[in-house]
């Protein structure tokens, strides 16, 4: 790759890139050498040369004519890297106070009207992390038990904080899962579970992929590939291109009372 295309790739525009290379290769030079040299049009090279002045790369004579010299490419690009870091500091700085701004903000905003009840419905994305955390939320609601139809635990690497603060609030995780006879992934998730504190039953052979939280609330997943051959009955981080998840969450009691009896069913047969 040649040298002016790497400085391009860094920041440099192309006449820039082109005037540093040259004054590195020839030394000192006037504006018409510059020119000549590095095939710029004469007009451009002052304010191509101004740039690189500011940037760190060029230094410019008090002479008249003037000339102009490279600064040693290590240090000029330890600066540029400095002068870049120092920007970047200072626009995610400012970018965390507007954000905390904006928090507040957005916080005082109430609907106007209710058209319908927002805890339920389905929910649709496209990333696993954001299926995750609308889970995590759904998991905090619980006070004395949260209930989980899972596949493979691929999720509970993800939600371990989460579920540390739930279990020391009271609260009793039942979890029932596939047998991981032969899955040496399903087996390390459950001892992961194990150590966190939730109650895990292996053998779950069905296809639903629930949270019920108390009485009062739950939550069913559904996994839908986007991907012809993409295996719906496993799942990792890094998937996301695989699939699309929707949430369906249902606080109707009926609905709600069925997951839970169909939960105790299975953890009946799974002792």
């Amino acid at each position: 790759m040649q040298p002016e295309t790497m400085l391009k790739s860094i920041g440099l525009t192309e006449y820039e890139s082109k005037a540093y290379v040259a004054l590195l290769r020839y030394g000192t030079l006037t504006a018409d050498k510059i020119s000549e040299m590095a095939s710029i049009p004469l007009p451009r090279v002052y304010d191509t040369i101004t740039e690189l002045q500011r940037k760190g790369f060029v230094l410019v004579s008090k002479t008249r004519p003037k000339v102009f010299k490279a600064v040693p490419a290590a240090t000029a690009l330890e600066r540029y890297t400095e002068t870049h870091n120092k920007r970047m500091v200072s626009q995610l700085d400012a970018l965390k106070m507007r954000v905390k701004e904006v928090s507040v903000m957005l916080t005082h905003i109430e609907p106007e009207l209710a058209i319908n009840d927002e805890s339920s419905g389905i929910w649709s994305t496209q990333k696993r992390t954001n299926i995750n955390n609308l889970l995590d939320d759904i998991k905090q609601h619980a006070k004395k038990e949260l209930s989980i139809f899972s596949g493979d635990l691929s999720w509970i690497w993800e939600t371990s904080d989460v579920l540390r603060t739930i279990i020391r609030k009271g609260v009793r995780i039942r979890v029932i899962v596939k047998d991981p006879a032969g899955n040496p992934k399903v087996a390390e998730n459950i001892r992961r579970a194990k150590q966190l504190g939730l109650v895990v039953r292996p053998g779950y052979n069905g296809d639903l992929r629930a949270h019920v939280v108390d009485t009062s609330m739950a939550s069913i997943i559904n996994k839908i590939p986007i991907v012809s051959d993409a295996e719906t009955n496993t799942g990792s981080p890094g998937t996301d291109s695989q699939f699309r998840y929707e949430v369906m969450i249902v606080n109707n009691q009926p609905l709600v009372t069925a997951l839970r009896e169909n939960f105790e069913a299975y953890w009946k047969r799974l002792k």
